[in-house]
């Protein structure tokens, strides 16, 4: 009898060991991050053939075969987009994080973000319901103006004019955003030499002309300038501006 106990004993301990060294070992996926910056197309390469996008680290959203996409070895991004890819084979992602730069709320009640766009610049319903709303991000040339080009009624968001933005609902107060870091955008036109006022979402420490856009010269402190709170262009002047928030 203890024989055959020991017989069975050590097949046993065999057989674990056998299993253990078959067992599927669990291994962190290689991750590569890609950025495009100034809102242009970015490649990067990397180790696998197809991606998936682990972690978005822009508040751009990137949207896969819109902003961003993969093949042979290679990401591409661009409209602001950034994130961190993995092996497309891999083990499932880990939960996603909430875009923005490690923010992590700041609303009560929960926050959704959301892209509208005002294409051949008509009026646009947002797909969104009413709620308080606020301007993250411009993404058109044309200036996005809350109670001009966009807003909400008692059907939800809206968009006019040509202005394309990446809006925020929350159930907290609408005037009160994360911190942005690092330069945004504003698109101000003056139409017809008339002059005009663009404020910023949030206030600004520094602004430059970025693009010009139109046959009129930009000059600043001739037909444009600005102070914390807004752009003010005039004479024609009209282009893409970058501006660094306080």
């Amino acid at each position: 009898m203890r024989t055959n106990s020991a017989w069975i004993a050590a097949t046993a301990s065999t057989v674990a060991l056998a299993l253990l060294a078959t067992a599927p070992v669990a291994v962190a996926a290689e991750t590569v991050e890609c950025r495009s910056r100034d809102y242009q197309r970015s490649e990067c390469q990397v180790p696998f053939r197809d991606a998936r996008l682990v972690r978005q680290i822009s508040r751009t959203p990137c949207e896969e075969g819109r902003t961003w996409g993969s093949q042979r070895g290679r990401v591409w991004v661009s409209g602001g987009c950034a994130g961190e890819f993995a092996d497309a084979r891999a083990a499932a992602p880990p939960a996603p994080s909430v875009p923005g730069d490690g923010w992590q709320g700041g609303w009560s009640g929960g926050e959704t973000e959301f892209e509208c766009r005002s294409r051949r610049n008509r009026y646009t319903r947002c797909d969104a319901p009413s709620r308080p709303t606020v301007l993250v991000r411009q993404l058109s040339m044309a200036p996005c103006t809350e109670g001009q080009s966009w807003g909400v009624d008692d059907r939800g968001p809206w968009v006019d004019a040509g202005c394309a933005g990446l809006f925020r609902q929350g159930s907290g107060h609408p005037d009160a955003p994360p911190p942005l870091s690092g330069p945004q955008y504003l698109a101000c036109s003056s139409v017809r030499g008339r002059p005009a006022t663009c404020r910023f979402p949030v206030p600004a420490r520094q602004a430059v002309l970025h693009q010009q856009d139109g046959d009129a010269s930009c000059e600043e402190g001739v037909n444009w300038d600005w102070d914390e709170r807004a752009l003010r262009v005039s004479d024609g002047c009209g282009g893409l501006f970058r501006y660094w928030p306080r």
